[in-house]
């Protein structure tokens, strides 16, 4: 998964989508205004890394809606653009310092891979034919 991809993900799952007004997520909620607002300002207001943001927002479980968003992120190249990935390392660093729960966020880029964390399992079968 790209960077762009699993820090929106990450964010989401944070509960930047949703606002807040404690002051811990406040920076997490800003800089997460902010990769939406750059992604809508380089490829227009409607465009599909948008709209796949939107879609994840409203099931953010969805590992669906999460490929959705690396696929539309890939295709438009946003993960390339030097703008939005410095903001999003500045998000990801953010949720990084954000106190509480353990923070478990992975990324991984391939055609063929599987990961797991914390006692959990991961597998991958490849039917060829």
């Amino acid at each position: 998964m790209d960077p762009i991809s699993t820090t929106i993900i990450a964010a989401v799952a944070a509960g930047a989508a949703s606002g807040t007004k404690d002051i811990a997520k406040k920076g997490i909620v800003d800089a997460y205004q902010a990769i939406k607002k750059i992604i809508q300002s380089k490829f227009g207001v409607e465009n599909k890394v948008s709209s796949a943001i939107t879609n994840l927002e409203n099931d953010p479980e969805s590992k669906g809606q999460q490929m959705v968003l690396t696929e539309q992120v890939v295709k438009a190249k946003a993960h390339q653009d030097a703008d939005i990935v410095r903001i999003a390392e500045d998000l990801m660093k953010k949720i990084k310092q954000m106190p509480g729960e353990d923070q478990h966020i992975m990324n991984a880029q391939g055609k063929i891979i599987a990961q797991a964390d914390r006692g959990s399992s991961a597998s991958i079968t490849i039917n060829k034919g």
